[in-house]
């Protein structure tokens, strides 16, 4: 019976060394997990603010290409006058 008994002592202590294992590895494995939850919020944070900053640069974009079409329209104008007025001006240069 001693013998018996010294052998489940031995199991015990062998099945409490492996549930201190496991116990370890599950709070090892939840530190990760919460990591990687800790990362994956900063990530979709930092996906937000890109996507922000991109709708941003496209409005941007926009107005500089606006800014342009209202630009090269401007010359036009300011081309046609000038030409009107060296045209006006000519004529008025032949009758003096």
């Amino acid at each position: 019976m001693a013998v018996a008994g010294e052998q489940v002592s031995e199991l015990l202590e062998q099945l409490r060394h492996k549930l201190s294992d496991i116990n370890g590895k599950i709070t090892q494995d939840q530190m990760t997990k919460d990591t990687l939850e800790r990362q994956l919020v900063k990530y979709t944070d930092d996906l937000e603010d890109l996507e922000n900053l991109m709708a941003k640069q496209k409005k941007l974009y926009k107005s500089y290409n606006n800014n342009i079409d209202e630009t090269e329209m401007a010359l036009k104008a300011l081309n046609n006058s000038a030409k009107k007025f060296g045209a006006t001006y000519v004529k008025i240069a032949q009758k003096e």
